[in-house]
């Protein structure tokens, strides 16, 4: 009894993935602002993991300054001023 070979899945190709150092450059190169936040709500906000410049000239606050807070941060004080 003859058994026909099976079909043979298609090749996926596979796609060279971008280095995170990579995506960070061309992010802090961006005209528009970008804030890259931690996914878990936190009291207060999402934890803020990247900003790029834009979006510190549009705050007035530092890189330094804006790692590791509330997303939230960033508008109470661009409102204020």
């Amino acid at each position: 009894r003859h058994v026909p070979p099976a079909p043979s899945k298609p090749r996926r190709r596979s796609r060279a993935r971008p280095s995170d150092a990579l995506l960070a450059a061309a992010l802090a190169t961006l005209g528009e602002g970008v804030i890259i936040a931690d996914a878990r709500w936190q009291r207060g906000g999402f934890g803020i993991a990247f900003v790029n410049a834009s979006i510190c000239e549009m705050t007035g606050w530092s890189p330094a300054e804006l790692r590791g807070r509330m997303h939230s941060v960033c508008w109470t004080r661009s409102a204020a001023s």
